[in-house]
């Protein structure tokens, strides 16, 4: 079945003239992404005295102690958001430096989706459309017993900020054909990673 889709993702590639190195780099780092986020929830749940932490393909897990407060579980919450933004604080020194470029931008790219429900809740909160506030942002102010605006306008800006910059630094005639390259290579790793080879690696 792997096989099968690769050899249509491998098609597709060649037929619309996507970068195959960016797109294999963005269904690596897709999952990458989502296992160091989660692992940020994990180890801020450690340092407020979680017991028996595990990581999942697609969230965390452990055993809290009654001691835990509203405090403590804002930081838990604020835990992947953290892990998110320090990759891409990471792939920026890394391109900066040229140390490998185009991974670094993928992957700078990909984790900063994690502020997406933080910008959507932004956007449509201004146009007057009811928004989701299930995403990290939103439990921390809630957590806290605060404003979500306190956590999604900063989580707006980190994911606004990261993709203008990471787009703007690839070569301006390839920028479009890479943009689509992430995007789509992107997808079909969340995707792969979610449905087949999480679940095998990272059982719940």
């Amino acid at each position: 079945m792997i096989a099968k889709l690769g050899d249509r993702l491998t098609g597709f590639i060649h037929k619309v003239r996507l970068d195959p190195k960016i797109m294999k780099y963005s269904i690596f780092a897709a999952p990458l992404s989502i296992v160091l986020h989660e692992m940020g929830h994990a180890f801020a749940a450690y340092l407020v005295g979680y017991t028996d932490l595990y990581i999942a393909y697609h969230t965390w897990g452990g055993n809290a102690s009654t001691s835990i407060t509203s405090l403590d579980r804002a930081w838990m919450s604020a835990g992947g958001p953290i892990a998110s933004f320090i990759i891409t604080i990471i792939c920026y020194i890394a391109l900066r430096y040229k140390r490998y470029p185009d991974f670094s931008r993928v992957l700078g790219l990909l984790a900063s989706i994690q502020f997406m429900g933080a910008l959507i809740y932004v956007v449509s909160s201004i146009s007057g459309a009811s928004a989701s506030t299930v995403y990290d942002s939103a439990r921390v102010a809630d957590h806290l017993g605060v404003s979500i605006f306190i956590g999604s306008i900063p989580g707006s800006l980190i994911i606004t900020s990261t993709w203008i910059f990471f787009i703007r630094s690839f070569d301006k005639m390839n920028r479009l054909r890479a943009l689509l390259s992430i995007i789509i290579g992107g997808s079909f790793g969340f995707l792969l990673w979610l449905t087949i080879i999480g679940p095998i690696l990272l059982p719940d």
